[in-house]
């Protein structure tokens, strides 16, 4: 990568791309039929992906969240996908979910059990860590362990 890209700059991105942890207050919603209780609904949020500028490191960033019908995180997943800095798990550098029944970080092809933290704390822990390591990468520096 060329020149220096300072936390400013992602955090800039971030902000202007509405990633921010505070986009709680404004989100689009989806009610979709529960498969697992027969008259229930969850409230599905899945953003469009965002694509960040090569600049920026490139990538991707995915969230998918869902809520049951009193507002219960009922699954979450959020993915920074950059094939650039890792080819394996399908490009994903950074991820954390609870699929399988319990929480979890995916980093660089390694799982790794994760505390039950609100959604606040994990997205805050998410979009701290994947600035950290775009800023890493395309400052050709270390990448975090």
């Amino acid at each position: 990568m060329n020149g220096y890209i300072s936390p400013r700059d992602i955090n800039l991105f971030a902000i202007f791309f509405g990633i921010a942890s505070n986009l709680a207050a404004g989100l689009k919603w989806d009610i979709m039929a529960d498969k697992t209780k027969v008259g229930t609904k969850n409230r599905r949020y899945a953003p469009d992906d965002v694509n960040i500028p090569r600049k920026l490191g490139g990538g991707k960033l995915k969230e998918l969240v869902i809520q049951d019908e009193y507002g219960k995180l009922v699954h979450y997943s959020l993915a920074y996908i950059n094939p650039l800095i890792y080819a394996g798990d399908n490009g994903r550098v950074l991820g954390y979910d609870n699929s399988h029944g319990s929480p979890h970080k995916h980093y660089l092809g390694n799982i790794t059990p994760e505390p039950h933290l609100s959604w606040q704390q994990i997205r805050e822990k998410f979009e701290s860590e994947w600035r950290e390591i775009a800023l890493a990468f395309v400052n050709e520096e270390e990448l975090p362990t």
